[in-house]
């Protein structure tokens, strides 16, 4: 199905015209998909698509046991000082994965977000925010996140460590990561810095939560997101 995201994922496991009539192809595109707040040039990415050059063997793994490893509230932490080289991406792309194995199981229950995207500074930008002001929409958020019936099974936290936070909303980073961590939900994490250079930016305590249930893959090479026409 040309317009299908779960087209690689799926391969022809469920009959396209059988998910149409049934309603799953709408609700996933229209319905699961929004809620995930993965960026659209992301949303199209495929795993045979990515050339990834570093530990790609344990990347695979997690893909080949990720229903397992979601439940067990493990992760992964992709880093790499180069940028462009697919941490992104392949967290993505995992996200979609996990997306369609939850939809396989439960397809109807549209009330709880399964996986979520977090653009770590955007988020961190609007917590300092708040501080200044109400921000309802990000209350919400966080009160979701942090409610064990609601939160999402798998979230990415894109970009941790690109700035330091000030105490007050590194308290706040702290306090969700330490909710997903000490309730088995699995978070994937990429960041431009190793996890002992992490340390110096969000604390040894976070840094602690995310060493201790995700485990870190370095992706090097060059910038694939540089045109090459």
């Amino acid at each position: 199905m040309r317009d299908c995201f779960f087209e690689e994922v799926c391969s022809g496991s469920i009959d396209c015209d059988t998910c149409r009539s049934n309603g799953l192809h709408y609700l996933a595109s229209r319905v699961y998909i929004p809620k995930t707040n993965i960026p659209l040039r992301y949303l199209s990415t495929k795993l045979a698509d990515l050339d990834l050059s570093g530990d790609s063997s344990t990347i695979n793994k997690y893909f080949s046991m990720l229903g397992e490893l979601v439940d067990r509230g493990e992760g992964l932490y992709i880093y790499g000082a180069q940028p462009g080289t697919g941490k992104t991406s392949v967290c993505c792309v995992l996200l979609i994965h996990y997306l369609f194995f939850s939809l396989r199981i439960d397809p109807y229950n549209v009330d709880n977000r399964r996986v979520l995207y977090i653009n770590i500074p955007e988020f961190l930008e609007r917590i300092k925010k708040s501080f200044e002001g109400e921000d309802p929409d990000l209350e919400g958020l966080l009160a979701e996140l942090t409610d064990l019936y609601r939160a999402p099974k798998l979230i990415l936290f894109d970009d941790i460590g690109a700035e330091k936070p000030s105490d007050w909303v590194r308290e706040r980073l702290y306090s969700l990561i330490n909710f997903r961590v000490s309730n088995n939900l699995a978070n994937l994490y990429t960041s431009n810095l190793a996890s002992s250079e992490l340390i110096s930016r969000v604390g040894a305590r976070i840094v602690s939560r995310i060493e201790g249930h995700s485990k870190p893959v370095e992706l090097r090479g060059p910038d694939k997101r540089r045109l090459s026409w």
